[in-house]
């Protein structure tokens, strides 16, 4: 006699887990272009207490969907994610036209504003994040100003920027793999595409383009956060120059700038192992927001350290 209503209880909560884990997503498709229909995804906080509002720009070969555990922990603290597949990524549809070789650093830029424009009706502060190619968008945008955001962005969350690439990325055949992203063997299975930047010959040369141009201006008054790899482990960005790249932005705006490094970490800082960086680093992102919000968390030391 127990055991059914018992049954019926488990049923009933299990639903409720699922069906609160998907209100505090919303994924889905939005027309762009005649040629483009972007896959995106809204993460808010399960109180539905917004601090902020985070665009953030997903790396080459990435979608959006492999970096959840981040925009979880930004969630925790009060911050909604929006996020989109680039063009020829993740769920994004874009045959012809649409393809990323016919896109250019400030198209994907626009992209990402489209999607927050046209889904996020009660905007708060606005804050830009990105990993790898992602960052370098994310630089980018701030320091042309595209569609004059500048003045709207409150703080940049940058995680392992492409501000100096190695033509060669990934492995030995300029191969995008798990293996060479980090060391967290759980993950070696996600799917890549595109596996190269090869591939996307104009694309790749638009990127070398953005790297080499990214020192040429400043990031402007905006407080940014900066995550880098080990410089002998990261096989994507060029370590050593990242660091010169970030003293270089420091000239003018010293005390906006902070930085940790991240010795034995690889590429992909925020799925990193925890003991690496992962844990430290998803954290410290939400710690660096939360402070510019005025709600004060403390830094959490570990692996990384500031410099």
């Amino acid at each position: 006699m127990v055991e059914v209503p018992m049954r019926i209880f488990i049923v009933i909560f299990l639903f409720s887990i699922v069906f609160q884990a998907h209100a505090k997503s919303e994924l889905g498709f939005i027309k762009y272009s005649r040629s483009i229909t972007l896959h995106y995804g809204i993460y808010s906080p399960d109180n539905n207490n917004i601090k902020g509002d985070v665009l953030y720009f997903h790396g080459y070969g990435d979608r959006f969907t492999g970096h959840t555990k981040l925009f979880s922990k930004l969630n925790e603290g009060g911050f909604r994610v929006i996020a989109f597949d680039f063009p020829s990524h993740g769920k994004t549809l874009s045959p012809f036209f649409g393809d990323l070789d016919h896109q250019g650093f400030q198209s994907l830029s626009k992209m990402g504003q489209f999607v927050y424009n046209t889904k996020i009706k009660n905007k708060k502060n606005l804050f830009l994040a990105g990993w790898s190619t992602g960052g370098l968008v994310a630089i980018r945008t701030i320091q042309k100003n595209w569609n004059n955001i500048a003045h709207k962005v409150k703080g940049l969350l940058l995680y392992a920027p492409g501000v100096s690439v190695y033509p060669c990325v990934g492995n030995a055949f300029c191969h995008i793999t798990n293996d060479t992203l980090n060391h967290n063997v759980a993950l070696d299975e996600r799917p890549i595409k595109p596996k190269t930047p090869l591939t996307r010959p104009a694309f790749a040369s638009k990127l070398l383009l953005n790297a080499h141009n990214s020192w040429k201006s400043n990031l402007r008054d905006i407080p940014t956060m900066v995550f880098a790899a080990d410089t002998e482990e990261d096989e994507y960005v060029k370590g050593d120059k990242l660091i010169k790249w970030i003293k270089k932005q420091r000239i003018d705006f010293e005390q906006n700038i902070k930085a940790q490094y991240c010795p034995g970490a690889a590429h992909e800082l925020d799925n990193e192992l925890d003991r690496l960086a992962g844990s430290q680093v998803r954290h410290n992102s939400l710690a660096f927001l939360s402070n510019l919000v005025g709600n004060a968390i403390n830094f959490q030391n570990g692996n990384c350290y500031n410099f």
